[in-house]
């Protein structure tokens, strides 16, 4: 899955980024995606990784769910949203020479 996090900000207090997730396995089976409330299903072949491309647009974690046809899940990942913070610069010291 990538990206797995995203950075939002008081500028931008939105994420929104194309979640890209690549699935790879040996057996032939119907497999489904879910991220927050969008969902795909796709046909897996073992010959080649399916891929799945979300867009996300949220200001919240989403839980991702990988599952199958019988909507068992098989593996669940977090895609994290964090609040980046900028810290207040310190003042620079300014050094005054006095000559006697």
């Amino acid at each position: 899955m990538q990206p797995d996090k995203c950075a939002v900000s008081a500028q931008s207090p939105v994420c929104q980024t194309q979640l890209r997730i690549s699935v790879s396995g040996d057996n032939a089976q119907q497999l489904c995606i879910r991220v927050g409330l969008q969902q795909q299903c796709k046909q897996h072949l073992p010959t080649a990784p399916s891929q799945f491309v979300f867009g996300v647009n949220t200001s919240q974690s989403l839980p991702v769910v990988l599952s199958d046809s019988q909507q068992q899940a098989l593996l669940s990942l977090q895609f994290l949203v964090f609040q980046f913070v900028e810290q207040p610069k310190r003042p620079r010291r300014g050094y005054l020479w006095n000559s006697i």
